[in-house]
C-alpha cells in the first residue's frame, strides 16, 4: 500500500473545484441565527447525517422553531414510522457509543476520530485487518463487501489513526453505489429534497382538486442573474382501486422565479401546487413523480383515497 500522509497540489486543487461547483447551485438565502448549546449539540451529534441543505435550513430557523426541525429531521429517517421506536436513530447512536469504546487511544473520543467516523457512517466493516507494527507505522484495512477497502494510518503511533486519500475517495464511491444503501448512516440531500404534504380536496361544486404543500426551505434552486429559478414538474396518475385501470393522468410545470428578497419573505411557508380533478364516486390510487429541474433529484408518492 502506497504511503500517503499528505494531500498532494492537485488533490487539493480537485477537492477544491468540487466544493466550488457544490456550492454554485443555492438554496433560498436567509438570515442565520445565534446558536444555543441544544442546538450546538444537535449540530455536533449530527454530524455524520445532516446534509449541507438541512444544515443551512437549520441555522435559518428562528431558535423557537428548531425543535420541530429536530423532530422533523429525525421523522424522515424512520424507517417504519408505523412503531414507537426510530431505528435509524436508535443505531445513529448505537454506533456512536460502540466507536467511544472501541477507539480509545488518541485525543478525540472514539466517535469523532476518522475510523469513528467510518464506523458510524458504513458501521462494522465485513473484515477488519489490523497490523501494528508490520510497517514503520500502525495500520488498518477495513473491508466492505463486495470488494470496497478503507486504509487508516497512524503514521506518529499515538493512536491518532488518519484515513488515507484513498479512503476518502472509497467512501464516496460506497455511499454513491446504490447496492451499499442498506448499510449507510447517512441521508442524501435527493432523498429528502421533496418532503411535502399530498391531499385530495373535495369542491362545493362537487369537482376535487390535487394539492402539494412543498416548503420552500426544501425547493433547490439555481442562480440566475438577479433571480434564483427552477422548474417542479408533477406526473399524475390515477387508477380505480377495484380495477387497477388507469382512467386519468397528467403532467405539469411550475416554473418558480423569485429575487432573493422574495425568498425571504418565503420563509417558513410553502409552494402550493393545485391541479383540478373531476371524478365520480369510488375508490382510487394515485400515483405523483415530482421532478425538479434543478440537479434532477426527483421524488415518488403513493397515496389511496375515496371519492
Amino acid at each position: 500500500m502506497k504511503r500517503q500522509q499528505y494531500f498532494s497540489k492537485n488533490a487539493i486543487i480537485f477537492l477544491l473545484s468540487v466544493l466550488w461547483i457544490v456550492t454554485s447551485c443555492t438554496t433560498i438565502p436567509q438570515k442565520k441565527y445565534a446558536l444555543d448549546p441544544s442546538s450546538k449539540e444537535f449540530l455536533s451529534k449530527t454530524r455524520y447525517t445532516i446534509t449541507k441543505q438541512e444544515k443551512h435550513i437549520f441555522l435559518s430557523t428562528p431558535p423557537e422553531k428548531r425543535q420541530e426541525f429536530v423532530d422533523e429531521f429525525w421523522k424522515k429517517r424512520d424507517p417504519d414510522p408505523s412503531t414507537e421506536i426510530n431505528e435509524f436513530k436508535e443505531e445513529y447512536f448505537r454506533r456512536v457509543e460502540i466507536s467511544n469504546a472501541l477507539f480509545k487511544e488518541g485525543i478525540a473520543l472514539g466517535w469523532l476520530q476518522d475510523r469513528g467516523r467510518i464506523y458510524i457512517i458504513l458501521g462494522p466493516p465485513d473484515n477488519r485487518l489490523v497490523n501494528p507494527g508490520f510497517k514503520d507505522f500502525h495500520y488498518e484495512n477495513w473491508y466492505y463487501e463486495p470488494n470496497y477497502v478503507i486504509v487508516f494510518e497512524d503514521h506518529d503511533l499515538n493512536g491518532e489513526y488518519q484515513i488515507t486519500l484513498e479512503g476518502e475517495f472509497t467512501l464516496v464511491n460506497i455511499l454513491k453505489d446504490p447496492q451499499q444503501s442498506w448499510r449507510v448512516s447517512k441521508v442524501d440531500d435527493k432523498k429528502i429534497v421533496f418532503a411535502f404534504e399530498l391531499k385530495i380536496l373535495q369542491e362545493s361544486d362537487g369537482q376535487q382538486k390535487i394539492q402539494m404543500k412543498i416548503p420552500f426551505n426544501n425547493i433547490w434552486m439555481s442562480d440566475e442573474g438577479d433571480k434564483l429559478e427552477t422548474t417542479l414538474t408533477v406526473t399524475a396518475e390515477i387508477e380505480d382501486a377495484t380495477t387497477e385501470e388507469r382512467i386519468w393522468d397528467t403532467q405539469k410545470d411550475f416554473v418558480l422565479s423569485l429575487t432573493e428578497m422574495e425568498l425571504e419573505s418565503m420563509v417558513g411557508k410553502s409552494y402550493s401546487v393545485e391541479i383540478p380533478l373531476s371524478l365520480p364516486e369510488g375508490s382510487y390510487a394515485m400515483t405523483i413523480l415530482l421532478e425538479n429541474s434543478t440537479g434532477g433529484e426527483a421524488v415518488r408518492r403513493h397515496m389511496t383515497f375515496k371519492i
